[in-house]
């Protein structure tokens, strides 16, 4: 028997709140998610911090870059208010009080949870290498390892944050076409073993088929509406 898929919360309910924020994250947990997804990417004091744009025009509303800022700084930047301006419908006064959040800050807000953590790398091939190794200075003691799972779409991202952090999980599969194009190629040998890369599409179909780890991308019911509705 097939174990249902589980519901993860892209962005934390990115369609009830702004994405990428506490209020997003917590929301997700409220409505009963399996678990939720979020995007990391370096702020200038090399401090990773959850935003998914590199700049903050479309959230922040000005065109700063996120790596020309500190993570204080960004910790005063209202990500909110274009939210209630954008989604009327589920607007909130207390989301112009968001900023951009510190991965550290959104662990501590989901030691209340027990699902599942994907954390995507936001890597360049100019960052991966020092974006790896700061989540995995923050992960590797964190009593929430276990749950957690390292993604990216700068694919050597990911074997790097398994030799700095050995017991960070990797994604099981991967489900974009240009991921599954990549990764049936002949990589290297070099991966560790829980890294092989899948060379087949029927094996890929043969994943998609048996796992429960599904992130949600369609519209999905919650106790009050679909936790997220936009992919990416």
């Amino acid at each position: 028997m097939h174990q249902k898929p589980r519901i993860i919360g892209h962005r934390g309910a990115s369609a009830h709140a702004p994405e990428n924020t506490l209020a997003a994250f917590q929301i997700a947990i409220d409505a009963g998610a399996d678990g939720v997804e979020f995007d990391v990417q370096l702020a200038k004091d090399g401090v990773p911090v959850v935003i998914h744009d590199a700049t903050l025009k479309r959230t922040g509303g000005r065109n700063d870059a996120v790596a020309d800022l500190t993570s204080k700084e960004l910790g005063k930047i209202d990500v909110g208010s274009w939210f209630n301006k954008k989604y009327p419908k589920w607007a909130n006064a207390d989301f112009a009080k968001e900023t951009v959040p510190t991965l550290a800050q959104v662990l501590r807000l989901l030691k209340s949870s027990d699902g599942l953590i994907y954390i995507e790398l936001k890597a360049t091939d100019a960052d991966y290498r020092d974006l790896a190794k700061s989540v995995c200075d923050v992960i590797r003691d964190s009593p929430l390892l276990p749950r957690i799972i390292v993604k990216s779409f700068k694919l050597a991202a990911i074997p790097r944050s398994a030799i700095i952090c050995r017991r960070c999980r990797p994604p099981l599969f991967l489900l974009r076409k240009y991921w599954i194009t990549f990764a049936a190629a002949n990589i290297s040998s070099r991966w560790p073993a829980n890294l092989a890369p899948i060379r087949s599409h029927s094996t890929i179909r043969s994943l998609q088929k048996n796992s429960p780890l599904w992130q949600l991308r369609p519209q999905c019911p919650s106790p009050s509406g679909p936790l997220t509705t936009r992919n990416g």
